[in-house]
């Protein structure tokens, strides 16, 4: 092949930084992960958003370590990653450099066309266990529950369509990585395969904006302090920085019309690693943090919930999150517990004005109206 006229930057090699940024985030993103399983085992409560954080941590790690199929051996783990190899192959120069080693370029080609498939993958069970994990919390009102599974299925689709458009862009498909057997192949347009992949990273995006924002109402009307609140809303709002990783991605999205893809796909690649990866580390920062209040408590010598989601209400060992309000205790005669709803039932008090300048005992949280008890008296001849 013809490898044109030399670039005007020399033999440039932008691989090795490539390399150094996904061995940092995936030694982060393992520790992580481990922390969320050790804060879900000692509360028991491992679910699908759990399992779906790990499936997309096993897949990055394959791209680390290769494994490759020998006839007469099991699958072994080899010297070389895929990640490793195809920046050691020349991932991230021109490829004018590269054209004098066909059969190296070619294996190059074959497993970038490896680490696509499954970058792809991981980044939907990243998008995925984010919006299950809000679906677990609950709270969700009908609305706002059917914008998110409507979410996860837009999610869904677009990542096995655009699998299948990967699979079936060039027949055969070994023409994909193979030079020599690209011209004749019968292969879909470029303009046509960066559409689609326009398509899919958008939808990341979109999914990552939603499982960020549509939380925020629920969160915003519990009874908790405001400290803490802020404080929930912040590790909601950290779903954001995945998805403008995507935005800076999708910029960079046309790279790929280009002749030289093995110099001009790395900016795509370093955008991509950082969408998942991030992903991984805060959307497994929220199931940490009941792990995190056990050995804060323990340094401080006090004694812990059993189970605590979340967003700190307690829940009960079922696994499943409900939003339970704080205990408002007024007097022992009168101690109740008060749950989360419109308005209250209990005939054995009275709701007086913000001004009244009477003596109370006790004030529910997050309401303005303060509550006076039934003079005793009243009481017995009630009770009589």
């Amino acid at each position: 092949m013809d490898p044109g006229p030399p670039p005007a930057g020399g033999d440039e090699n932008h691989g090795p930084g490539l390399l150094a940024e996904y061995t940092i985030f995936l030694f982060v993103s393992i520790n992580v992960v481990v922390l969320r399983f050790i804060a879900r085992v000692k509360s028991k409560g491992i679910g699908l958003d759990d399992y779906l954080m790990l499936a997309a941590l096993v897949q990055l790690l394959l791209l680390y370590l290769d494994c490759e199929t020998d006839p007469t051996q099991l699958i072994t783990i080899t010297d070389f990653g895929v990640t490793i190899e195809i920046v050691r192959l020349g991932l991230g120069r021109h490829l004018y450099y590269l054209t004098s080693d066909i059969p190296r370029l070619v294996r190059l080609l074959e497993l970038n066309f490896i680490s696509e498939l499954l970058s792809l993958q991981a980044i939907c069970c990243v998008k995925l266990s984010v919006a299950f994990l809000i679906l677990r919390i609950g709270g969700l009102n009908k609305w706002l529950r059917s914008g998110l599974i409507a979410t996860i299925v837009i999610q869904v689709s677009s990542t096995l369509a655009f699998t299948l458009v990967l699979l079936v862009q060039c027949r055969p498909i070994t023409a994909n990585w193979n030079l020599a057997i690209k011209p004749t192949a019968d292969c879909i347009p470029m303009a046509g395969l960066i559409d689609s992949s326009y398509a899919t990273t958008a939808t990341s995006i979109l999914t990552d904006f939603s499982c960020a924002l549509l939380p925020f109402p629920i969160v915003w009307n519990l009874q908790m302090p405001r400290k803490r609140k802020a404080y929930v809303l912040g590790l909601l709002f950290l779903a954001v920085f995945p998805g403008i990783c995507g935005i800076l991605r999708l910029v960079h999205v046309a790279d790929l019309s280009g002749s030289d893809i093995t110099f001009d796909i790395i900016p795509l690649a370093e955008w991509g690693f950082a969408e998942v990866f991030l992903g991984i580390i805060f959307g497994s920062i929220p199931p940490c943090r009941a792990l995190l209040l056990r050995i804060m408590a323990k340094w401080r010598g006090k004694s812990v919930p059993d189970e605590e989601n979340t967003l700190g209400a307690r829940a009960p060992k079922s696994g499943r999150t409900y939003l339970f309000s704080t205990l408002s205790r007024i007097s022992k005669p009168f101690s109740q517990k008060s749950r989360l709803s419109r308005s209250t039932k209990n005939s054995d008090w009275q709701r007086i004005s913000r001004d009244n300048t009477h003596e109370y005992s006790g004030q529910s949280r997050g309401s303005t109206e303060r509550l006076e008890p039934i003079p005793l008296g009243l009481i017995k001849q009630t009770s009589a």
